[in-house]
């Protein structure tokens, strides 16, 4: 995956919690993406190189074209050559990549109305349950803020964070060097050391820290590049030596891992028991009821006692 798509592409997943979403999952066929209900029955034919699947929208991409469908499969927007993050619940915030121009897509009516950044920020990056991540300049100096829908200013001197907050927690590395999870007071009720792969630095406009708590656990490679988890309260574990997560977050209780000795993949639960053992060449995160994965070089789904139904069968 193209790294533009893997640095906004978790903020559109985390909306995946409420009924619609969890009526649908992706399929993979001949490596590309489609999408099935609960009975397996091809709602959208795998014609996508990914396709994320929202609260109350649906995102495909392909060949840098970019689209935007409602529940109901209606097409709201298609564009080439731009990036994507949700504003809000219920808008989409869409950047022209070639221009600075930036409109807003509201998700129930479909209108689509020219935005302009507030205030002095060189970057907004949406606002969820009234916070959001901004990117500004200070005396020839850039660096993050989290603000409310205000402007109010509830942290600063940020270098790095993630997109935005899931569990009422962010991830942020702070300018004097401290790191960690950050509740919605502007506090570090969590520190954390967060590994970040030498691919994403350089000079930049967004967010690069990938870790994000979701389902009351939080994934992350730290400095010495060790795996561990940390559960809402702080706690943290380390992963088994051999065993290392595939995605960063846990979807319906569970996570696809990779054996590092036989690169096979399973999955796993927050307690680090398998719970589907390790025999896939590929897998990804649950979506809905199913999971992607690829069984003896066939692209297949899976549900969660590990049945597997091929692509090439699914109808």
């Amino acid at each position: 995956m193209k790294r533009r798509n893997l640095l906004w592409i978790v903020c559109l997943i985390l909306f995946c919690s409420c009924a619609f979403s969890n009526d649908y999952s992706i399929f993979r066929k001949d490596g590309l993406c489609g999408i099935i209900n609960d009975d397996r029955e091809i709602i959208m034919l795998p014609t996508y190189d990914w396709i994320t699947i929202n609260s109350n929208s649906i995102v495909c991409s392909k060949d840098r074209t970019d689209e935007i469908y409602n529940p109901k499969f209606k097409l709201l927007f298609s564009g080439t050559w731009v990036n994507l993050t949700y504003y809000n619940d219920d808008e989409i915030l869409i950047k022209e990549s070639m221009s600075a121009n930036r409109m807003l897509l509201n998700l129930e009516t479909g209108t689509l109305i020219d935005y302009e950044i507030k205030q002095n920020y060189s970057e907004e990056n949406g606002y969820r349950e009234n916070l959001g991540l901004v990117w500004r300049e200070n005396n020839g100096r850039y660096s993050y803020s989290i603000v409310d829908s205000e402007g109010n200013v509830i942290l600063a001197d940020i270098e790095d964070a993630h997109s935005c907050y899931t569990n009422g927690m962010i991830a942020v590395i702070m300018r004097d060097g401290k790191s960690g999870f950050v509740n919605k007071k502007g506090e570090m009720v969590i520190e954390a050391d967060f590994y970040i792969e030498p691919s994403d630095v350089g000079p930049r406009k967004y967010p690069i820290i990938r870790y994000l708590f979701n389902e009351n656990y939080a994934l992350v490679k730290n400095n010495e590049q060790k795996w561990v988890q940390y559960n809402i309260k702080g706690k943290v574990k380390e992963l088994p030596n051999n065993i290392e997560p595939v995605e960063y977050s846990y979807e319906n209780g569970l996570v696809p891992i990779i054996n590092t000795e036989t690169k096979m993949c399973g999955y796993m639960n927050p307690k680090f028991k398998i719970i589907i053992p390790f025999k896939f060449e590929k897998a990804e995160g649950f979506v809905g009821k199913y999971a992607v994965v690829k069984y003896n070089g066939k692209d297949a789904v899976i549900d969660k006692k590990g049945n597997i139904f091929y692509s090439e069968d699914l109808k």
